[in-house]
């Protein structure tokens, strides 16, 4: 079985890593890219010694009404 892990910000990063290293190879992990500055997220996955996301979602810097229904 394989488990989706989804983050956005970096407090869930933190939060999250120790799920993501025990999972690490049977989770895929979906960044929602909440925040607009890509690599000060990747930052965290770096220094916490996690893989890269899985997936990116690329989502608008409009308003938070078109962003979650791009999530959706």
């Amino acid at each position: 079985m394989k488990v989706a892990i989804i983050t956005g910000t970096r407090p869930e990063i933190i939060k999250l890593a120790p799920l993501i290293k025990e999972l690490k190879g049977n989770s895929s992990v979906i960044f929602s890219g909440q925040h607009y500055d890509f690599d000060l997220s990747m930052r965290f996955f770096k220094e916490l010694d996690l893989p890269l996301p899985d997936y990116k979602l690329k989502i608008s810097k409009q308003s938070p009404a078109v962003q979650i229904g791009e999530i959706i």
